[in-house]
């Protein structure tokens, strides 16, 4: 807001009343809000962010767009690590059976391991611009300890194997979520905790939902023979989960063959 002009500033009070106007009629209009407080944040009206946040979370408390919107303000914005978790453990409470706000939270806290892993080797790198010596070997790149995440996964009494045992997206997508920032974080025991559920859990009571995970990117048989045989190394398939592979197979049957395919 600082150094806006006159006229400026009063085409951004004419924006401020019409977006209040509609919002206040139109409240239950979620995209409507959240387009609000995009402009509130692009301008930095941050004092008027805080009062509209406030009264969308209240209005729409199972909507994540906003709580996500609510973190970074203060995560991305302001800096305040504390006020973002805050925000997060905020929505659990008001939301306690919807996994999505678990993987945030969870996604939350290895991207604040991974900012201290920043600032950490900032400060290594000034101290090794003061102090250089060449014949020291260099050592090998510590890595951050990955124990909150862990925590919240599989270690307390509200954890995500927990609250949603057989939820087969979600542990898989928190798989993956894990993978992205193995090289920066130590994520071993992590790691660990999640293939210990997929093969002890899921691979075991939700067989069908796992064979349809495996084959749903397979483009070609020789890749179904391949996931097939991954998927008997878990476990014996049942009934459901051969109806889950005819299916696919009768799909790749059923596409049209190319005039060059001998």
């Amino acid at each position: 807001m600082k150094g806006m002009k006159m006229l400026d500033f009063s085409i951004h009070r004419r924006i401020l009343g019409l977006y209040e106007r509609m919002t206040r009629r139109y409240r239950q209009d979620a995209c409507l809000v959240k387009e609000f407080l995009h402009y509130l944040l692009s301008t930095r009206s941050l004092g008027k962010f805080n009062r509209v946040m406030a009264r969308s979370l209240h209005i729409h408390p199972n909507v994540i767009d906003f709580w996500l919107i609510a973190v970074y303000c203060e995560f991305d914005m302001r800096g305040s690590m504390q006020a973002s978790r805050n925000i997060l453990l905020q929505g659990i409470r008001r939301n306690p059976d919807v996994p999505e706000f678990y993987f945030e939270y969870l996604k939350f806290e290895l991207r604040v391991l991974k900012k201290l892993y920043t600032r950490k080797k900032l400060l290594e790198t000034k101290q090794d611009v003061e102090v250089i010596d060449e014949l020291q070997p260099k050592a090998e790149e510590e890595k951050i300890n990955g124990s909150v995440p862990s925590l919240i996964y599989a270690s307390s009494s509200k954890s995500i194997t927990k609250l949603f045992r057989l939820n087969v997206d979600l542990h898989l997508r928190i798989k993956n979520l894990v993978q992205e920032y193995s090289k920066i974080i130590d994520t071993t025991q992590l790691m660990k905790e999640i293939e210990e559920h997929i093969d002890g859990v899921l691979y075991i009571e939700r067989k069908a939902d796992m064979m349809r995970h495996l084959l749903s990117n397979a483009e070609d048989i020789d890749q179904i023979q391949d996931k097939v045989s991954c998927f008997i190394q878990k476990t014996l398939p049942d009934l459901e989960s051969f109806e889950v592979l005819l299916n696919t197979l009768k799909k790749f049957e059923a596409k049209p063959k190319s005039k060059f395919d001998a």
